[in-house]
């Protein structure tokens, strides 16, 4: 009797630890991140004067944003522009995740392969964002090669102040979000996998998709959440290269502090959050991430 007391009171103390340890985590994530996004919902329904905002309760604001073809428009080009730039992330980083994952001998060379990514982000990102100016713009450097090489005859706008200069700048700034969590999914797998599979007769394409993608599509998932949550936060990028390209969070900017309209700029943020949500947790139910964290 006093054994089984014993362990109940062990069980329960245990519980009090782990809680003890997430405390300052879940105080953190909640003043920082649950209160914030608490106060923008409210604020969304909230009505607006010139002079200011009126507390209160209206949908006013959710009904111009969703009624309104050029925010339909602007809602649609945004996710759009995310999903090809995580596509494209995928497709440039998921190579680069499996060379350095199933390719590469040893831990110390992976660890040195992975922190060469990691040096752009020394700069601040602003930084490198407008450092692409002089290399993307008509008399840039990369016209200048293409038209060296003969490619082009005469210097091009394509490069920059486009959604073509947008989308590989901001490819260019995240694939590395994609390759981290491939590159972990892959350290988790038995090599002997792929030994065994073709001792039983699968083709080294059915050997890669059915042993080492489904082992690593747990790490895809994550990424693919990484890059586009980021994409379409991303204010910066468009405003400093995309010229005429608009996007939702560069909209959300102009509302908070050219028009000081907060109603409106929260209710443009929280379609935004909410289509963000939507996108994750479809994205959940391809694979089950849980195997990376346990």
């Amino acid at each position: 009797m006093s054994t089984s007391k014993s362990g109940r009171r062990s069980l329960s103390a245990g519980k009090r630890l782990d809680w003890i340890l997430l405390a300052p985590g879940l105080a953190w994530f909640s003043i920082f991140l649950l209160a914030p996004v608490g106060f923008i919902i409210v604020i969304s329904f909230f009505g607006f004067t010139p002079g200011g905002y009126i507390p209160g309760f209206t949908l006013e604001h959710y009904a111009r944003v969703i009624t309104d073809p050029s925010s339909q428009t602007l809602l649609l080009f945004s996710v759009r522009l995310s999903l090809t730039v995580t596509a494209l992330s995928l497709l440039i980083g998921y190579p680069v995740a499996y060379f350095i994952g199933m390719k590469m001998k040893g831990m110390v060379k992976k660890t040195l392969f992975l922190l060469l990514f990691l040096t752009p982000f020394w700069v601040e990102y602003s930084t490198r964002t407008v450092a692409w100016l002089p290399v993307l713009g008509q008399g840039g450097i990369l016209n200048r090669v293409l038209m060296g090489v003969g490619i082009i005859s005469e210097p091009s706008a394509l490069f920059l102040f486009s959604e073509f200069s947008v989308t590989m700048v901001m490819v260019l700034g995240y694939f590395l979000f994609m390759i981290f969590p491939i590159v972990f999914a892959m350290l988790e797998m038995d090599p002997t996998l792929l030994e065994q599979a073709e001792v039983l007769g699968a083709s080294r394409w059915k050997a890669f998709y059915h042993v080492t993608f489904k082992v690593s599509l747990p790490g895809v998932v994550v990424g693919c959440i990484f890059v586009f949550v980021i994409s379409m936060a991303d204010f910066a990028t468009p405003r400093v290269l995309g010229g005429a390209v608009m996007t939702m969070p560069q909209v959300v900017v102009m509302q908070t502090t050219s028009a000081a309209n907060f109603p409106l700029a929260s209710a443009y943020a929280t379609i935004l959050v909410v289509v963000t949500m939507v996108v994750v947790m479809l994205l959940l139910r391809v694979a089950d991430v849980r195997r990376l964290i346990y």
